[in-house]
């Protein structure tokens, strides 16, 4: 979903802002590197059936912020339920 400079700029972007950030990425190598940036959370694409109910369990009331660099429209539209 993210392209790695996205990744970074993204998650970087975030821990600026003193968010607690939630990478939403696909594959073990992009879940290391997330974290490594400082993700709290990483939900995978290609295993996670429900995402957006995965950060509102992750959140409890839902996320604050949402930054999207996501390659497909999909990533888009899911967005606006993450919170």
């Amino acid at each position: 979903m993210l392209e790695v400079g996205w990744a970074i700029l993204a998650l970087q972007y975030g821990k600026a802002m003193g968010m607690r950030v939630i990478a939403i990425d696909g594959g073990d190598e992009k879940r290391d590197l997330c974290k490594k940036l400082g993700a709290e959370v990483f939900i995978d694409f290609m295993t996670t059936k429900d995402i957006p109910a995965e950060v509102v369990k992750t959140t409890t009331y839902g996320a604050h912020g949402v930054i999207v660099f996501a390659a497909t429209k999909d990533g888009y539209a899911s967005a606006s339920r993450y919170g």
